[in-house]
């Protein structure tokens, strides 16, 4: 039996906070237990798990709040290895404390502020720390696309350590529940970030509406709390649950995404377990997802053209391989061979 720390430092007890993140952290420890009876976990918190997440996170793993949170990482996760050495060390937020006596396997969440500096003008320089110290001290670096794997080699010259394992489906949307009717409405699910090139979306949709019957399509933005200047047919909603979120999927036309990069996109996958067709630009899909997406040329005009055919044709998504590919415990198989090495 192996000694696994754990850093659990994206679950909150605020739903506000409930990004990709605590989702990636989340569903990965629900999955764990699933798939390795031999090892013991220990997973460091910032805060006493809520009801919510008592109730989603399996008990058979140890759970320890870690105080106080100035230094968490570096200083007070270093502390408690020094005191409590494990065998394995695993980073999941693209981070590492500065000693851990044992293996170090992290996650690498993506490098779009390596390719796009000027989007990222306050964390660029953290980030790219982060990204040089995963690179000279982890023994394994675990990412959700090839398309990470090949840029990290580009960028950084080395790709000897990236293990290639893609997220799964979250438990929430496991349950396929067929939509009686689609809505006129085309949705977006992120953050209001340069990154996920919501002005490109906006116009799309703008160019979309001039064609015979589509008029009266509207636009829905969830995370987006608020946009100055926005169009009447868009509607910002700052927050949604995931029950919130199952609704809108099945009740959508159609999902669209038009980021620049995309280390993987969740709401892309999200939709898609809800047979919900989905349109996006070359670099908003991971070469995994491609298949079951429909992509548009990198401009308005096709863009919106695309979304009118692909409403027509009425697409059938394959579920059952959809869900064979996308499996958190197939993920957790994966890193479990990983941890055992």
């Amino acid at each position: 039996m192996k000694k696994i720390s754990v850093d659990g430092g994206a679950l909150s007890n605020n739903s506000k906070n409930h990004f990709g993140n605590f989702t990636v952290t989340q569903e990965l420890l629900r999955a764990l237990p699933l798939t390795d009876q031999k090892n013991k976990y220990t997973v460091f918190i910032q805060e006493k798990k809520g009801t919510d997440q008592a109730c989603l996170i399996p008990t058979v793993i140890d759970y320890k709040v870690l105080t106080p949170r100035i230094g968490w990482m570096k200083v007070r996760i270093s502390l408690e290895e020094i005191m409590h050495p494990s065998d394995v060390f695993l980073g999941l937020n693209q981070s590492l404390p500065l000693y851990t006596k044992g293996r170090k396997i992290a996650l690498c969440h993506g490098l779009s502020f390596l390719k796009y500096p000027d989007l990222y003008p306050d964390s660029h320089n953290r980030m790219k720390s982060e990204i040089v110290q995963l690179n000279r001290r982890a023994d394994h670096i675990i990412v959700s696309s090839t398309r990470i794997k090949q840029e990290w080699k580009e960028l950084v010259g080395d790709s000897k350590k990236i293990v290639v394992i893609p997220f799964g489906i979250p438990h929430e949307f496991l349950q396929l529940k067929p939509s009686k009717t689609r809505k006129p409405f085309l949705l977006f699910v992120g953050m209001n970030h340069q990154i996920k090139n919501l002005a490109f979306i906006i116009k799309a949709i703008s160019e979309l509406r001039k064609v015979d019957g589509y008029q009266k399509f509207k636009l829905t933005l969830v995370g987006v709390p608020h946009l100055s200047d926005k169009p009447k047919y868009v509607q910002c909603i700052p927050h949604a649950s995931h029950k919130e979120l199952l609704a809108l999927y099945r009740s959508t036309s159609c999902l669209v995404s038009a980021s620049l990069y995309e280390s993987f996109n969740l709401p892309v996958l999200e939709a898609l377990s809800q047979n919900t067709p989905v349109v996006a630009t070359d670099g908003a899909v991971i070469p995994e997802l491609k298949k079951y997406v429909t992509l548009a040329k990198d401009n308005t005009t096709d863009f919106a053209k695309t979304i009118a055919e692909v409403i027509k044709k009425s697409l059938t998504i394959n579920q059952d391989q959809l869900r064979k590919e996308f499996n958190w415990e197939r993920y957790a198989i994966s890193l479990s061979s990983l941890l055992n090495k």
